[in-house]
């Protein structure tokens, strides 16, 4: 869960540790010196947000996770990755 479970580093955003100025600095100074990482950290958002974060991509999966229910299905324990919540 948390942050990890939404942001890739690298990927749709970038990490550091928390409370940590000099990473936060480091993190800052990447982007404003690299428009490739800017624009891959852009794409990589809108992906995330097109195909994890949709309306329809979560009703989907509510969905399917009741319908699962309904037919009696295993589905304890009702885990993070039934919703599509997992760390990718």
């Amino acid at each position: 869960g948390g942050v990890e479970s939404v942001v890739q580093c690298g990927g749709n955003g970038l990490l550091f540790e928390p409370k940590n100025a000099a990473a936060f600095l480091e993190s800052l100074s990447r982007l404003r010196g690299d428009g490739e990482l800017r624009r891959r950290l852009v794409e990589g958002g809108l992906e995330a947000a097109r195909t994890r974060f949709d309306w329809r991509v979560i009703v989907d999966r509510h969905q399917q996770v009741f319908e699962r229910m309904a037919r009696r299905e295993r589905t304890a324990p009702l885990e993070a990755h039934a919703l599509g919540w997992e760390r990718s």
